[in-house]
């Protein structure tokens, strides 16, 4: 019984793992595109290794301006497994900030 309890768990912990680390992920970026936003998707490690040389470069920019003049205003990439949605068009911040605000 003891054997078959540690098996559950040890099945258990690997699924949440692979649940965050790939599964989620993918499904919102799937989503992201399905919708037509444009941008990539690196599993598991995401930007994290450019993101680390701009930061060792001093030049954080460098990453959100490349990827702009890449995709355009707005894009979906990753950070490690998290996905994100840059946007760096003034009026799509407004309407994002406007619809989703809540006012308590």
């Amino acid at each position: 019984m003891l054997l078959f309890c540690t098996v559950v768990v040890f099945l258990y912990i690997i699924y949440r793992l692979l649940k965050f680390w790939i599964f989620t992920s993918w499904h919102i970026h799937r989503d992201f595109w399905a919708q037509g936003v444009p941008g990539q998707y690196t599993p598991i490690i995401g930007e994290i290794f450019r993101m680390h040389r701009a930061i060792l470069v001093d030049d954080r920019m460098s990453i959100n301006l490349e990827m702009t003049k890449k995709f355009g205003s707005y894009y979906h990439t990753s950070f490690g497994p998290i996905p994100r949605l840059a946007m760096s068009d003034p009026l799509l911040i407004q309407g994002a900030i406007k619809t989703n605000a809540c006012f308590h």
